[in-house]
């Protein structure tokens, strides 16, 4: 069957320099007085033993840090210099850091600054490998083609490759709330990532095309943006209500990449155990939407569907909350 290749430039230099670990050389040690007429080396090797294991206990009851490339006192920490500070004038965990590129649903469909990822909804997939269908669990209808999602690591640096990212939702126009396609792993939506693996948890077919959200396809403008850190929402507790309602502004739109808004609380998926917590995973955020009627998604009452990439980046999932 031959490939049908997606619509924007796969090449990329593959050449990267990988960082070493700078090795410590120096660890803290300490010297025993031995009686000099130790008769046998097994004696000595079992008292070196013993004091090996009294030396990493004390560590660890005073919380050293230890690793199989470096150990460091305590004291050897409060003489290192401090870490710079921040230049902006915002709280820390508010600092941008994730980069992101904003959606703009506008019909020039333009995007406003040059980049190499490219985004749109409906019409038919433009497969970057074989076709994979997904299939309803509940009825074991093929899924409506939703979007695609063709990411660059120009743009997105954690990126190991270029990828394309197909989402896929049953239609539950007639029975609302009787497909469960809020749940990633439930068989009611897919994300089928290429280059990647097929998902073990929905049926697949390869047909070229099929059922899809919107007959018409909707290509999007994107403007790169940066977003405050995934992990700086463990810390939202205990930020003003000004910097509280900042941060939800700065991250709430529509997007590829970035930070969602978790309003309701984390919710990440773990793909190796087919659920989702409250918990942050390896799960690696790769869009969100909002705009429901734009991108012909069903998300309830104000919802947000949030797609992700496993740690391995060849999986993928979608969820949607509201």
């Amino acid at each position: 069957m031959a490939k049908h290749r997606a619509r924007f430039n796969m090449k990329s230099e593959k050449g990267r320099s990988k960082g070493s670990r700078r090795q410590s050389s120096s660890r803290t040690t300490a010297s025993f007085g031995l009686e000099s007429h130790l008769e046998s080396d097994e004696l000595l090797s079992a008292a070196t033993a013993a004091f090996g294991k009294a030396d990493s206990m004390i560590r660890r009851v005073f919380g050293w840090e230890e690793s199989d490339d470096d150990r460091t006192h305590p004291a050897d920490a409060e003489s290192a210099p401090p870490p710079p500070a921040a230049t902006s004038s915002e709280p820390a965990d508010l600092v941008p850091s994730v980069p992101a590129l904003a959606i703009s649903f506008a019909p020039s469909g333009q995007s406003t600054r040059s980049c190499l990822s490219e985004v749109r909804f409906g019409g038919q997939p433009d497969w970057l490998e074989e076709p994979l269908w997904p299939l309803s669990t509940q009825d074991g209808q093929p899924m409506e083609f939703v979007a695609q999602f063709a990411v660059h690591p120009t743009d997105f640096p954690w990126l190991d490759e270029p990828k394309v990212v197909y989402l896929f939702v049953s239609n539950d126009e007639y029975d609302p709330g009787g497909y469960e396609t809020w749940d990633p792993f439930a068989g009611e939506n897919a994300l089928i990532v290429q280059p990647g693996a097929t998902p073990d948890w929905v049926s697949c077919e390869p047909l070229l095309s099929g059922p899809t959200a919107r007959p018409i396809e909707l290509s999007v403008g994107l403007e790169p943006r940066l977003d405050p850190p995934v992990a700086s929402i463990s810390e939202l507790g205990q930020l003003s209500d000004d910097d509280y309602r900042s941060w939800h502004e700065q991250v709430d739109y529509d997007k590829v990449g970035g930070t969602p808004n978790f309003f309701q609380g984390l919710e990440f998926p773990d793909f190796e155990g087919k659920s989702v917590g409250r918990d942050r995973t390896t799960a690696i955020p790769i869009f969100m939407v909002r705009s429901a009627d734009a991108a012909a998604l069903s998300l309830g009452d104000a919802g947000r569907g949030v797609g992700f990439l496993s740690p391995d980046q060849r999986s993928g999932a979608y969820l949607w909350f509201n």
